[in-house]
C-alpha cells in the first residue's frame, strides 16, 4: 500500500514542534481513528521521558504520560481522546507571520474546537457529563507481552484470525473501521507509539547507581514488551501500563496479580515484606495522580471465593491512604479473618475500603446488563464506583446525571397551584420525571455518537476485549460489552419534599397551596413557625413507613425509566447509581427553596442515604430505610455513606455488631456501604486547625480525599452526618 505524502498541515505544525497535532494532520483524508493512532506515534516519538529519581517502580509520582512535550495544542486524555489545549490553540493560530500559513492554522484550530466539544447540556451533568472510566486488561497484558498484541493485530492484518461473530461483522461494517487494514496498521501505529516511549522510560533508568536502579533497568528491558515472569516484573509492567492508560482504574488488582505473588512465594523468590514494600509504592503513585478504583475479593469464575493472601496483604498496607478508592465484593461466606482486616483497614481511617454485596450484584447482573457466564464474575468498578467489567467494557461514567429536586423545584413551580390532590400533583411530578430522564437519555446516545466520529481512543482498543478481534474501535462498540452509568440525585431532598407537599394538600400544616408557594418564593425567610414544623416532621432515613413508601415508588419510576432504555454504543444497557462524590453541594447551587425546609442555594443529599443528619433514630433504622429501595435495579451503585467513631472499631463485640449491621443490610438487598471513621470532636477540630490534619481522610460520595482538600462548605456537610453507634 503507497504511502501518502505528508500534508501541508503537516509540515507546518512540525516545524512549530506542534508534533502531535502534525502526526493527527499527516494523512488527513484517513478516517479518524488512524489520525488518532498516528498522532500518538508521533508523540512518543518527540516526547522525553520523565526523570527517573530512584525508584522500584517507574514511572512513579504525579506524572502524566501524555503531557511530557510542552506546549502541545492537543493532548490525549483517557476518557475524551484528542482535545484542544487552551491557550496555546489561541498561540498557535497567531504562530505564523505568513497570511497563507495563518489561514492554514486558523483552520486546524477550528477543527480542534469542533473535535473538543462536549455536546451533553448542563442541565444533565449531576456528577458527570460524557466521561468514561474503563478498566483495560491488565492480566491479559501481562501475560502477553506487547509483543503477544503486536501478533495477534498481524495476523488479523494477514487474515488468518478469525474477525468475530456475524453480529461483530455488522457493526464493523457500519463503523469507520470497516477497512481493515486501516483499522489494524492504525492499531500498530499506537502500539509501536508505546513501544519507543517504553524504550526512552528504560533508557532513562539504564544509567541508574543504586542497586534498585539496576534491578528496575533489568526488568524494564523484558517488561511489558514480553510476558511477565515473576511479581515483580508483573509490577513494573503492570505500573507502566496504568500510566499509560492514564492513571484510571485498576479493577480487580489481587486476582490479576495473585499468580505471579503465589509462584514466587512458592519458590522463595520474593517475601511479603517486600511485596508490601511495592504495593505502597504503587499506592503512593496512586494517591499523587487521584487514582481511581480497585477491587478485591468477591468470587472467581467458578463461583468459589477469591480471597487470598495477596488481598490481605493489599488491605494491609491501604492504611492511610486516600487513593485507591479501594472496595472489597463481599461475600455471605467471606472468612473471619478478611472482615477483620476490612475493619482494621477502615479504621485506620483511609476510608478505605468500601463493601459491595457480591450476592446482589451476581444476581442482578444478567437482568440488567446481559453479561452472563464467566464475564459476570469479573464485574468491577470504574471511577468512583461505577459498574463495569474488568477488561471487557466501556462503560461511560458517569454519562451525565438528573438532580430530583431540580425536577421537583419546576413541578412545584408549575404545577402546585393547580394540582386537584396530592396524587394529582405527585403524577405530575413523575411524568415531569419521565421526560427529563428520556432528554437526559438522549444526550447521552448523542454524546455517544458524537465520541464515535470524533473521539477514538486507540489506547483502550488495543487493551480492552474484543476490540481487536472484532476489528471495531473502542467509542465504536468494539468492547464485549458495552453500556452507560447515569446518575441520580437528591432522591431524600425530594421524598422529603413530597412529604411535606402531602402535609400541605391534607392541612396538617395549616397553609394553603398559594401561600405555601409564596413562602418557597421568599427562601423561608419569615417563616419560622412552618420551618419548625418541617423540621420536625418524619424524614426519609428514620423507618418510617409513609416517607419511605415514597422513596419507594419515586426510586421506582427514576430506576424503571433508566434501565428501559438502551443506549446508542452497541446497542448496550443503561443503569442507575446515585454518585454525588463532592458534587452535592453544587447540584443545590441553582435551585431555589424547597419544600423539605432547604433554602436556596443549599446542598443535597450527599448519597442514596437520608439527607446529612436527618436519621434519627439510629443506624438500623436508616439502613431499613434505605434498603426499602429497589436497589436491585439500581446496580450502576447506590453509594450509601456512613460515618462512624472510633470506638466502633475498638472491641471484637462492637466490631461483631457492626458486622452484623452490614450483612443485614446486605441480606435485605443493600448494595454497597462506605465509612468514614473519625470522631465529631476531631472533625470540628480539622475545620478550625486544618494544618494539624494533613493526612485526614473522608468518604466523599464514591471515593476518598483528604479532608483538607475539601471547601468549607463540604467539610460541614461531612460533619453534618449522623455519627453512629452500634
Amino acid at each position: 500500500m503507497s504511502i501518502p505524502s505528508v500534508s501541508l498541515e503537516s509540515s507546518i505544525l512540525k516545524r512549530l514542534n506542534q508534533h502531535t497535532l502534525a502526526g493527527f494532520y499527516e494523512e488527513k483524508n484517513a478516517p479518524i481513528f488512524a489520525r488518532t493512532a498516528r498522532a500518538l506515534r508521533r508523540y512518543c516519538e518527540n516526547a522525553a521521558p520523565p526523570i527517573y529519581s530512584g525508584t522500584a517502580l517507574f514511572p512513579n509520582g504525579g506524572c502524566n504520560l501524555w503531557n511530557l512535550i510542552p506546549k502541545q495544542a492537543v493532548r490525549y486524555d483517557y476518557s475524551s481522546g484528542l482535545i484542544g489545549v487552551e491557550p496555546t490553540l489561541t498561540e498557535l493560530a497567531n504562530a505564523s507571520n505568513d497570511t497563507a500559513e495563518r489561514q492554514i492554522l486558523g483552520g486546524i484550530v477550528g477543527d480542534v474546537r469542533t473535535y473538543s466539544v462536549n455536546p451533553m447540556s448542563t442541565k444533565f451533568k449531576t456528577g458527570g457529563g460524557g466521561y468514561t472510566h474503563s478498566i483495560i486488561n491488565y492480566g491479559r497484558v501481562l501475560a502477553e507481552g506487547l509483543e503477544g498484541y503486536r501478533t495477534r493485530i498481524e495476523q488479523h492484518t494477514r487474515g488468518t484470525r478469525g474477525h468475530g461473530s456475524r453480529a461483530a461483522r455488522t457493526e464493523r461494517s457500519r463503523s469507520e473501521s470497516r477497512d481493515a487494514p486501516l483499522f489494524y496498521n492504525a492499531l500498530l501505529d499506537a502500539l509501536d507509539g508505546l513501544i519507543i516511549l517504553h524504550a526512552k522510560c528504560r533508557d532513562a533508568i539504564a544509567s541508574a547507581s543504586s542497586d534498585e536502579g539496576r534491578t528496575l533497568a533489568v526488568a524494564f528491558e523484558q517488561m511489558p514488551v514480553k510476558p511477565a515472569r515473576s511479581f515483580y516484573e508483573a509490577m513494573v509492567a503492570f505500573n507502566f501500563l496504568w500510566y499509560v492508560d492514564g492513571t484510571d482504574s485498576i479493577g480487580r488488582f489481587d486476582q490479576f496479580m495473585y499468580p505471579y505473588y503465589k509462584a514466587d512465594r512458592e519458590r522463595g523468590a520474593i517475601t511479603d515484606e517486600e511485596v508490601k514494600r511495592l504495593l505502597v509504592e504503587f499506592w503512593k503513585n496512586m494517591d499523587a495522580n487521584s487514582g481511581w478504583h480497585m477491587i478485591l475479593g468477591g468470587s472467581d469464575d467458578k463461583g468459589k471465593p477469591a480471597y487470598n493472601e495477596f488481598t490481605d496483604l493489599c488491605l494491609e498496607t491501604l492504611g492511610g491512604f486516600r487513593r485507591p478508592n479501594a472496595g472489597i465484593r463481599v461475600r455471605k461466606d467471606m472468612p473471619p479473618a478478611v472482615w477483620e482486616r476490612v475493619f482494621d483497614t477502615i479504621n485506620s481511617g483511609a476510608g478505605n475500603p468500601a463493601l459491595y454485596n457480591e450476592e446482589a450484584y451476581a444476581k442482578s447482573i444478567p437482568k440488567f446488563t446481559g453479561v452472563k457466564g464467566k464475564d459476570a464474575s469479573e464485574f468491577a468498578y470504574g471511577g468512583c464506583t461505577e459498574l463495569m467489567f474488568h477488561g471487557l467494557s466501556n462503560v461511560g461514567s458517569l454519562d451525565a446525571g438528573i438532580n430530583l429536586i431540580e425536577v421537583l423545584d419546576g413541578t412545584t413551580k408549575s404545577s402546585l397551584h393547580d394540582s386537584a390532590s396530592f396524587e394529582d400533583f405527585s403524577r405530575r411530578f413523575k411524568d415531569d420525571i419521565v421526560l427529563n430522564i428520556d432528554e437526559m437519555i438522549d444526550e447521552v446516545n448523542l454524546n455517544q455518537e458524537y465520541k464515535l466520529r470524533f473521539r477514538p481512543l486507540p489506547i483502550r482498543t488495543l487493551f480492552i476485549d474484543d476490540c481487536i478481534d472484532r476489528g471495531v474501535e473502542y467509542n465504536a462498540g468494539g468492547a464485549r460489552y458495552n453500556g452507560s452509568v447515569v446518575n441520580v440525585g437528591g432522591l431524600a431532598n425530594a421524598v422529603n419534599s413530597l412529604f411535606v407537599i402531602q402535609k400541605v394538600f391534607d392541612g396538617e400544616l395549616g397553609v394553603t397551596k398559594s401561600s405555601f408557594s409564596a413562602m418557597l418564593a421568599d427562601d423561608w425567610r419569615g417563616h419560622d413557625d412552618i420551618l419548625a414544623q418541617i423540621k420536625h416532621l418524619e424524614k426519609f432515613g428514620n423507618n418510617n413507613r409513609s416517607v419511605d413508601a415514597l422513596a419507594e415508588d419515586i426510586a421506582g419510576i427514576v430506576f424503571e425509566r433508566i434501565t428501559a432504555r438502551k443506549c446508542r454504543r452497541g446497542n448496550g444497557f443503561f443503569l442507575p447509581a446515585c454518585l454525588m462524590f463532592v458534587t452535592f453541594a453544587n447540584e443545590g447551587r441553582d435551585v431555589d427553596a424547597t419544600p423539605d425546609g432547604r433554602t436556596r442555594s443549599s446542598p443535597i443529599a450527599d448519597s442514596i442515604g437520608p439527607m446529612q443528619g436527618t436519621d434519627r433514630d439510629g443506624p438500623t433504622s436508616m439502613l431499613l430505610s434505605v434498603a426499602k429501595l429497589p436497589q436491585y435495579k439500581a446496580i450502576g451503585t447506590l453509594v450509601l455513606n456512613m460515618r462512624l467513631p472510633k470506638v466502633v472499631f475498638e472491641t471484637p463485640e462492637t466490631r461483631e455488631k457492626l458486622k452484623t449491621l452490614i450483612q443485614t443490610y446486605f441480606d435485605l438487598g443493600g448494595l454497597q456501604i462506605q465509612f468514614t471513621v473519625v470522631d465529631e470532636k476531631a472533625l470540628k477540630d480539622a475545620i478550625d486547625h486544618p494544618e494539624n490534619y494533613e493526612s485526614l481522610v473522608v468518604r466523599i460520595g464514591g471515593y476518598t480525599e483528604y479532608f483538607n482538600r475539601l471547601t468549607r462548605e463540604l467539610k460541614e456537610e461531612v460533619l453534618k452526618r449522623t455519627a453512629h453507634s452500634v
